[in-house]
């Protein structure tokens, strides 16, 4: 209406002027009510972090483009893969370090495709001839046992942490918010700080997050390249888990996880591991079922909860005890 105003002919007869701005004052209040009722549309049907797009990367239910190779015959195209386009196979840290394969916050949906051989199975028929190794984290001098999985290197336990507010659950390690997962205060690295309930954050992928030294949070495509290197969706939960063929080594357990309310849920019936692919209120996690041999790539999980977490490193990294003298970050 001010506008109106300004604009009016200095001319008018005061009646008319008069007029034009009671006009002016109902319509003002209709544009005010207008923009009230669109702003609370917008606000209802507002989708954060647009998190049923699985070619956004910044979606929670994000999944780099898969292309098996042409001799993966075990592997399952699935609903999980997305489209294709150029190759990351890993990259060297400024450290020298070798680090995983992982998307980029920054990437667009056709950046990444990564081409998996499948593994043959190492634990058939009773015989387990996995390469298996040893983790100890400098932290708190726990020891975890770790496998080998084609090109990565997976612990082959939860991590059992001691983070403040995460919680224990029973032998299977400890479920963490997707903060502390993260690492949002920056404790270990700056890489992943301020990535939190609410926030969206663009880290330099890999993310350490809570992860010893020279391990990191899987992403989406870590998990990805996992999940293909043992045959693709439609057999890795057989192959993944401890209590069906666990062909690989990893023995994923049904811990569960622990709700916002603190309660402990699906334990014995779901294996669920953090990603530290992110959306601005939720994040995406992993989800390996006691019914049901598929392991989806796409879910999310409100950032509140607390899931259990699987640290990774390029397999090309030296197989040695993270034996460094203590952090600094150490409480």
């Amino acid at each position: 209406m001010v506008l109106v105003l300004a604009f009016l002919p200095s001319e008018l007869p005061y009646s008319l002027s008069s007029r034009i701005v009671g006009v002016c004052m109902k319509l003002d209040n209709y544009v005010k009510y207008a923009f009230l009722i669109t702003m609370l549309l917008l606000c209802c049907c507002a989708d954060d972090g647009v998190r049923d797009n699985p070619t956004d990367p910044m979606a929670s239910n994000y999944v780099a483009s898969i292309e098996p190779s042409d001799d993966d015959t075990g592997s399952d195209s699935g609903d999980d893969a997305s489209s294709p386009s150029s190759t990351n196979s890993g990259k060297t840290s400024s450290s020298g370090k070798s680090t995983p394969a992982s998307s980029s916050s920054k990437a667009s949906s056709s950046s990444i495709v990564i081409n998996i051989e499948v593994v043959p199975p190492c634990n058939v028929d009773g015989e387990d001839n996995c390469e298996y190794g040893e983790l100890t984290d400098s932290r708190d001098g726990a020891v975890y046992k770790t496998v080998v999985i084609g090109e990565q290197r997976w612990m082959a336990e939860n991590l059992d942490y001691i983070e403040p507010g995460s919680e224990k659950l029973s032998i299977y390690g400890r479920a963490y918010t997707w903060a502390m997962a993260m690492d949002s205060l920056g404790k270990w690295s700056e890489n992943s700080k301020g990535c939190g309930q609410g926030m969206n954050c663009s880290p330099e992928y890999p993310v350490r997050g809570v992860c010893p030294e020279g391990w990191f949070l899987p992403d989406s495509v870590a998990w990805a390249t996992l999940l293909y290197s043992v045959g693709g969706p439609s057999v890795a939960g057989k192959n993944l888990k401890r209590t069906a063929a666990n062909s690989y080594g990893f023995s994923a357990e049904l811990a569960g996880m622990v709700n916002f309310y603190g309660e402990i849920v699906n334990a014995g019936t779901q294996a669920i591991f953090w990603s530290s692919s992110d959306a601005k209120y939720y994040a995406s996690r992993i989800v390996m079922t006691s019914t049901d041999d598929k392991s989806p790539l796409r879910g999310d999980s409100d950032k509140d909860n607390l899931l259990p977490i699987r640290c990774f490193q390029d397999a090309s990294t030296p197989a040695e005890d993270d034996s460094s003298p203590t952090e600094s970050g150490e409480e």
